[in-house]
């Protein structure tokens, strides 16, 4: 958020500190001097610092040996059909009433690589099945199986 106040700062700031140059055709005249707004000097200078740390912070001498990432978790959901009944009732302020009858539990496990190249190979298993996400280069495929 702050980055993009600070992207749309600069920006704004840049347009107005542009000076409109109109040059009569043919004549020589010589460039007019732009006056520099110390606000649109300051807002650059802080930009610039913003940029040049996220770059040193992403892309520093501590991650250019880092040529790929393994991400590995897990996520279960547990619903209980006594909470999603009174949350029908909610949301419908009293219009609907919930027929479910049976609590559920949903699992599911992932296992990611990505390259520095922004290739990647996602496989996830779980309640509804596996499923394997991969693309290299400009080609990739969804592959799922039950």
């Amino acid at each position: 958020m702050r980055i993009a106040f600070l992207l749309s700062l600069s920006m704004s700031a840049a347009l107005v500190a542009q000076p409109a140059t109109k040059a009569a055709a043919g004549s020589k005249a010589a460039a007019p001097k732009s006056k520099t707004n110390p606000e649109s000097q300051v807002t650059r200078q802080t930009l610039e610092v913003v940029l040049n740390t996220i770059n040193e912070t992403w892309f520093g001498k501590a991650y250019q040996d880092v040529n790929a990432v393994e991400i590995q978790g897990s996520l279960t959901v547990q619903l209980s059909a006594a909470a999603m009944n009174a949350k029908v009732d909610q949301t419908s302020q009293g219009q609907l009433k919930g027929g479910i009858t049976q609590n559920g539990k949903a699992s599911l496990q992932i296992k990611s690589t990505y390259f520095a190249n922004a290739d990647f190979k996602t496989e996830m298993t779980g309640s509804f099945g596996n499923l394997l996400y991969t693309r290299v280069g400009n080609r990739g495929f969804l592959y799922s199986q039950t």
